[in-house]
């Protein structure tokens, strides 16, 4: 599945697993989600965070995670010139996301992005970043068992992913809270 492309800068992947087992209301969540308009899986299942008890639940019994647990990697490994893993203090924040540098001399700027595994976009939105303003998206998506990953800094999408891009609030600067998209 293509979902976009980059130019020189930096892919950022998070992987938030928020339930790899049949009780998935365990696991803590992201820190900002809304409760509500979470996206139907094509198996019916669907995620909600409650902010107060800060629990996932999943709208009936979700799949088991695959064991052991395999991601293909969203990127051709072999152009990226540096990895950022995740759960590192860079700076002087903690950064839970990782990311990928693609910056070689005889870089063309376009980097196909797949998607890690099958999941359904939970949320979605964009700013505008770097010295030119440069307008780049972010998709977070959610699969059947409760794993939540996101593809950021992406500049140019695929038509489909175009057409959701086209239905978000305008890019700003500091980007408002990610608001959820309808099941795609």
């Amino acid at each position: 599945m293509k979902t976009g492309s980059i130019s020189i800068g930096t892919l950022m992947l998070v992987g938030l697993f928020s339930g790899c087992s049949s009780n998935a209301s365990d696991s803590l969540g992201p820190t900002s989600p809304s409760s509500s308009g979470n996206p139907s899986s094509p198996l019916g299942i669907t995620w909600n965070y409650n902010e107060q008890t800060r629990t996932w639940q999943a709208s009936g019994t979700p799949p088991a995670c695959p064991t052991p647990l395999i991601l293909v990697p969203p990127i051709d490994l072999s152009r990226a010139t540096s990895i950022v893993y995740p759960g590192q203090i860079r700076g002087t924040e903690f950064k839970p996301h990782g990311g990928f540098r693609m910056d070689q001399p005889d870089e063309t700027g376009t980097i196909d992005v797949v998607a890690p595994m099958a999941a359904t976009i939970w949320r979605a939105n964009r700013g505008l970043f770097g010295a030119n303003n440069e307008i780049q998206h972010m998709f977070d998506f959610i699969n059947d068992c409760g794993i939540i990953y996101r593809l950021g800094h992406l500049r140019v999408l695929s038509p489909r992913f175009q057409q959701i891009a086209e239905s978000l609030p305008p890019a700003t600067a500091a980007p408002s809270p990610t608001p959820k998209h309808p099941p795609m």
